[in-house]
């Protein structure tokens, strides 16, 4: 009235609950779940007005909002699924007036149609389709932001690539950019790397980059895209340092916080470090309720991860097992991404078990469903897989039995180097070597790669000892046959032996090195699994016979 000097008591509530629910979706928006639960906290005592009262109904979008970043999916899923109906069945809430219950009905709809996009079965789509109808001009962005992003889980990069602009032409129009800049940095994160998008990944690690001087909470997801950026470009080692930092988050206090798991299981097995990819793999899935698994763009790489780490160590029917029973679940929804993740991985444990035909039929169908996507990153990647498992599948090229490799080489993948030393220092840490070499001999008897530090006497001796070989010269240094024996690990590799060189840094000449020589013919017959079993026999068989 004329004489009042502030709001009525009723205005000054619904202020406060107003202020309570912006401030909620900023820290949202901010993945601060610590200062929403705080916000929603601020009117929980006016819960007690009864369930059917608006403060209630405030009280739990807050703590909703809250849980949508924190990675407990399913539960804030099942919870705004409930508010959604709720809100939608126009049951009789006290003291919301039915301009506010729409407001809040499309803001429930929009947290969950974002979540629904982490899913391949097409609701965020209605979901979308209801904000529209609506009639809200905020909310139109808001349904754009939903298609934007389910296509970005989709690969559909042409759709993608329009819905970003009507959503950056919103932005402009409603004076939101502030919040579809902050929203889409670390949303984007997931879908570049399932589009193995490199250079998207570095454009948005730069972003979030600069914004942690506005929202420092972005400095975790800052190190997650600084992490899968160098994995996207073949530097798993170096990827491993932000991939382990941002685990320092709580378990599912942070939104992707099993992703993030998945993505540096990834690391290890691109490391050849399969024991720790897969005990990491199964930790994280144990905390997960079975619901969390539909979310496939965020979890699925946990599963493809464990199964690739079983076939890496030997137990490749295990996870061809669990990779078949993933195609059959996901098949109905037919997503592109996910299909052909499955199916790349598939043809991944074909070829470790040495399945020529089936690395070419899970190939075929990888790159049918990426090619569907349209997404140029990812027919790249097809071209680059096909060269690969084309190598890895070829039978043996005349002359290669006269190739000598080291134990830590993976000939059916290429190895690298960045690997291979990797596994170097593993095996001096597990064996307490004093140090580990890589020599790999190549048929024209040059050393073409070696460990850091190495010795030029090292390389030179081993050149010399070769070459005597082929001469048929008497070679007097100890050379021992190591055997399989019994261990269920092993049985695949069969009734081959190897040679187990004792060999010693002739610069000191107290130093053991175990150094495991296979020609390539025979390599193949490894599984991929058992080299870090072989590595433990070969450095044992050295260290005797020292």
């Amino acid at each position: 009235g004329r004489r009042q000097v502030g709001p009525s008591f009723r205005e000054a509530m619904m202020l406060i609950f107003n202020v309570v629910s912006c401030l909620s979706g900023v820290y949202t928006i901010c993945i601060d779940a610590r200062r929403a639960h705080k916000c929603a906290a601020a009117i929980e005592p006016l819960t007690a007005l009864g369930k059917d009262h608006v403060a209630t109904l405030i009280h739990a979008f807050c703590l909703n909002l809250a849980g949508t970043v924190q990675d407990r999916l399913s539960t804030a899923y099942a919870r705004w699924e409930r508010m959604t109906d709720r809100l939608e069945a126009r049951t009789p809430i006290e003291g919301l007036p039915e301009h506010v219950r729409v407001l809040y009905l499309a803001g429930a709809l929009y947290a969950r149609g974002v979540m629904e996009c982490w899913r391949d079965d097409g609701h965020a789509l209605a979901i979308a389709d209801k904000l529209d109808g609506l009639k809200l001009k905020l909310y139109e962005m808001s349904a754009d932001q939903v298609r934007m992003m389910y296509y970005a889980n989709q690969g559909r990069q042409e759709l993608l690539d329009h819905y970003s602009k009507r959503v950056e032409m919103h932005a402009i129009q409603r004076g939101t950019a502030w919040q579809v800049e902050t929203w889409s940095a670390g949303a984007l994160i997931t879908p570049l790397l399932r589009m193995h998008d490199s250079l998207g990944m570095k454009h948005t690690a730069e972003r979030l980059r600069d914004l942690t001087t506005q929202v420092p909470m972005f400095s975790i997801y800052a190190q997650r895209a600084r992490g899968a950026h160098l994995l996207l470009r073949g530097r798993p080692a170096e990827a491993l340092a932000d991939l382990e930092r941002a685990r320092e988050e709580g378990p599912h206090e942070i939104v992707g916080w099993a992703r993030s798991h998945g993505v540096l299981a990834r690391a290890y097995n691109a490391l050849a470090a399969h024991a720790r990819a897969r005990t990491l793999c199964q930790e994280t899935l144990a905390t997960l309720d079975p619901g969390d698994l539909q979310f496939t763009a965020m979890n699925l790489g946990l599963e493809i991860e464990l199964a690739l780490a079983h076939a890496g160590l030997g137990e490749v029917a295990t996870a061809a097992d669990a990779l078949d029973a993933l195609l059959a679940k996901h098949a109905p929804h037919r997503g592109p991404l996910t299909m052909g993740a499955l199916h790349e991985a598939r043809a991944q444990v074909a070829l470790c078990a040495d399945d020529a035909k089936g690395v070419r039929h899970h190939h075929d169908e990888m790159e049918r469903w990426y090619r569907e996507t349209g997404c140029p990153s990812l027919l790249e990647h097809v071209q680059r897989l096909r060269r690969t498992h084309e190598r890895g599948a070829s039978e043996p090229q005349p002359g290669d039995d006269e190739a000598v490799h080291t134990l830590l080489h993976r000939l059916a993948h290429g190895g690298g180097q960045e690997r291979t030393l990797f596994g170097l220092d593993a095996i001096v840490e597990f064996a307490s070597l004093d140090r580990a070499y890589l020599v790999t001999v190549a048929n024209d008897s040059q050393i073409t790669e070696r460990g850091p530090s190495a010795p030029v006497e090292l390389a030179q001796w081993m050149q010399a000892r070769l070459e005597a070989e082929r001469n048929g010269d008497e070679v007097t240094e100890a050379v021992s046959e190591l055997s399989m024996g019994d261990d269920p690990n092993l049985t695949a590799v069969g009734e081959l032996h190897f040679r187990a060189l004792p060999l010693f840094d002739p610069a000191s000449g107290d130093a053991p090195i175990g150094l495991l020589v296979v020609p390539a013919e025979r390599a193949r017959s490894i599984p991929h699994g058992a080299l870090d079993l072989l590595a433990a026999r070969v450095v044992e068989s050295a260290r005797e016979a020292s």
